[in-house]
C-alpha cells in the first residue's frame, strides 16, 4: 500500500537535480509530504509523480534551510488558491518544530499575502511537534526527534507502517 516517491535529492546548491523532498502515499489517496525542495520546482516534481495537491493533506517540515522550505511556500500558495477557488477538500496540516513554523508563516505572510492569510487557520494548520513527542496522521503512528543540529534546529520522524514496520 504505502508507496514512496521520491521528490528530489542532493543539496542546497545543486543545479542538474531537485532539492531534497519525498512523498509518502499513506492510503489510496492521501500522501505525506516531507520537505518541499527549493522552489516551485516542486509542483513540476509532484506531476512528474502523478501527486496532485489535491491529495495532499499533511506536510512535515524538518527544517528552514532554503532547500526544503521554500517549495513549502509554493505548496501553500497553490492550495490557498485552490481554497478560496472552491478547488480543495479538507484541509491541510503542516507539522514542524516551532522555529521553522514560524519562519514559514513570516515568509508566507510576507509573499502570499491575502490569499493565505483566509485559509491559515481555516484550511492550513500548523501542528507543532517537540522532540519525541508522538502523534498519529492517518492511522500511523508517528514520533518526532530532534536531530541535534548545530548549523539549524532539525527533525525528523519516526512512522510505523500498517505492517509494522517504520520508517525514518
Amino acid at each position: 500500500m504505502n508507496t514512496l516517491h521520491i521528490l528530489g535529492t542532493g543539496n542546497a546548491a545543486v543545479t542538474k537535480c531537485y532539492n531534497t523532498c519525498f512523498a509518502i502515499k499513506l492510503d489510496e489517496e492521501d500522501y505525506l509530504l516531507v520537505d518541499g525542495g527549493g522552489g516551485n520546482g516542486i509542483l513540476a516534481q509532484l506531476k512528474h509523480a502523478e501527486i496532485t495537491l489535491h491529495n495532499v493533506h499533511h506536510l512535515f517540515l524538518s527544517h528552514a534551510h532554503t532547500d526544503h522550505i521554500l517549495g513549502v511556500v509554493w505548496v501553500l500558495r497553490v492550495i490557498a488558491l485552490q481554497v478560496n477557488r472552491g478547488q480543495y477538500d479538507g484541509h491541510l496540516t503542516v507539522y514542524g518544530h516551532r522555529d521553522v513554523l514560524d519562519k514559514l508563516d513570516t515568509i508566507c505572510n510576507l509573499t502570499i499575502g491575502k490569499a493565505y492569510g483566509n485559509v491559515k487557520g481555516n484550511n492550513i494548520f500548523f501542528k507543532l511537534v517537540e522532540d519525541k513527542q508522538k502523534f498519529e496522521i492517518l492511522g500511523y503512528e508517528m514520533e518526532s526527534f530532534d536531530l541535534g543540529s548545530t548549523k539549524e534546529k532539525q527533525f525528523g520522524f519516526q512512522m510505523t507502517l500498517k505492517d509494522g514496520q517504520r520508517l525514518a
